[in-house]
């Protein structure tokens, strides 16, 4: 029987509806740069959008993308913001004075995000480490997932970072966020990560679960004791109605 975990993975919270923080809302321009700025080299970021500018496409012509959430995302694939926000959402919380300042930035990547064109994609990859016990418990086939938060995936056909237990192919609907362009390492080798991210608030179907770990060109050389105790190999299908 198919039922409904709305997981909390990647930092992804249980909502059916995109993790929106409200004081994000009150940023302008201006003070979203400003915001920026105080955490990161803002002159880098933008030299970044600008390289990448003309391969991020509106959705709606008549809608423009907001200049500070490029800056935003290209902290976030360049620049350290990721870790950033996984430790704001962590149970220690990280520095207490840049906790909220940090989540502004993710909601004002998460509404910056449905203003970007779709790239269409078949397939999609994405590793991480999950508690084996979550794994069996929560991506039983049938089991729908919900990501929530800022969920990036690469769009090279094999897993590009291989250091977690799961790894996940993802088949997206109407396609991904293609933010490759205002990544510094999404390069064209097979290192490249290519980097793409889901949309939030979309809904997943688990239609496949197997152990053992996918084959991938950067697969570490056998050898040694294994990093994990369980590996887990998941497919996701994006549900038509989400």
């Amino acid at each position: 029987m198919i039922f409904n975990n709305l997981l909390r993975v990647f930092g992804q919270q249980a909502k059916n509806s995109p993790c929106v923080n409200s004081q994000s809302i009150l940023l302008d321009e201006s003070d979203a740069a400003a915001l920026l700025g105080r955490f990161f080299n803002l002159t880098h970021l933008k030299q970044i959008v600008e390289q990448g500018r003309e391969s991020v496409k509106p959705r709606v012509a008549q809608r423009t993308i907001s200049e500070a959430g490029l800056l935003a995302i290209a902290a976030y694939t360049s620049a350290g913001l990721d870790r950033m926000i996984h430790e704001a959402h962590s149970p220690m919380g990280g520095p207490r004075d840049r906790r909220d300042p940090v989540k502004a930035l993710e909601s004002l990547i998460l509404e910056t995000l449905p203003t970007i064109a779709l790239t269409k994609a078949s397939v999609v990859k994405r590793n991480l480490t999950l508690d084996p016990s979550l794994v069996r418990s929560l991506y039983r086939p049938g089991a729908l997932i919900s990501f929530d938060r800022i969920t990036s995936v690469t769009l090279q056909p094999h897993q590009v970072y291989r250091g977690g237990n799961v790894d996940l192919t993802i088949k997206p609907e109407f396609g991904v966020i293609d933010v490759s362009a205002l990544s510094t390492f999404s390069g064209k080798t097979a290192r490249g990560e290519k980097e793409g991210m889901l949309e939030p608030g979309k809904m997943y179907k688990v239609i496949d679960m197997q152990s053992g770990r996918e084959d991938s060109p950067l697969n570490p050389q056998p050898g040694g004791a294994p990093l994990h105790s369980e590996y887990w190999r998941i497919v996701l299908q994006q549900r038509q109605s989400s």
